[in-house]
């Protein structure tokens, strides 16, 4: 409802967020003690298409509760619920490919209360589970990361994180070597990439989007003498 409404022509999405206080009222159903596992999925559901909008986002970031509530969510939930919030996450990290300056301070804000700040960790944990939805989601909210600068400077600053994203396993699913691929391909192509990289790094960052998502190194052949 709220992407048909902010789409409609002269709705800006703050005034709608202004108007209809749709923001608290979400958080208050994640937070939600007796709320069903359906309703609060509902609610971050609801709260990760709004924050897909830029103009949205912003006012997100000055309304606090919702977002707040979507951190508390993450840090306690499992299973299921962790991967709609990742979704969520994903969303709102990725609310344009190219994020305005108080767009990205809000999605780095967002960054510091999940996980005690360490979500890029939390991240490499749920996708090391092996679970395919788990590691798309994981990885999708990995590479809208790679948009912002504050993201590159985080991944930049946990090697052993880097070195994991840039293992492959072909044991995934495609889809989850996609979204490995698209990770991978957004912090090359990042304006940060060559300041926050060692030349080796960047190397091995660019070799990998050289050889594409289903790249898989060939076995040495030994070669057996006949006797």
């Amino acid at each position: 409802l709220f992407s048909r409404m902010v789409d409609a022509k002269g709705v800006r999405p703050a005034a709608f967020l202004e108007r209809y206080p749709i923001a608290p009222r979400l958080g208050e159903m994640m937070l939600a003690t007796e709320a069903s596992g359906e309703l609060t999925t509902t609610a971050i559901n609801c709260l990760g298409a709004i924050g897909n909008s830029a103009e949205a986002l912003e006012y997100l970031a000055g309304e606090k509760t919702a977002l707040a509530a979507l951190a508390s969510v993450y840090d306690r939930s499992l299973g299921q619920l962790r991967v709609e919030c990742m979704k969520a996450i994903a969303c709102i990290f990725g609310h344009s490919t190219s994020p305005s300056k108080a767009g990205s301070q809000a999605c780095y804000e967002l960054y510091e209360r999940l996980a005690d700040g360490k979500l890029l960790m939390s991240l490499v944990k749920e996708i090391m589970k092996g679970f395919e939805e788990t590691c798309v989601a994981g990885l999708a909210v990995i590479q809208k990361m790679a948009l912002h600068a504050w993201g590159v400077r985080e991944i930049a600053s946990h090697q052993n994180a880097l070195n994991y994203l840039l293992m492959r396993d072909s044991s995934r699913g495609r889809l989850a070597q996609q979204w490995q691929f698209a990770a991978i391909e957004s912090i090359a192509k990042s304006e940060r990439a060559e300041s926050e990289f060692d030349a080796a790094t960047l190397a091995q960052i660019q070799k990998y989007v050289k050889d594409g998502p289903y790249y898989v190194s060939s076995a040495p052949q030994v070669a057996l003498g006949s006797s």
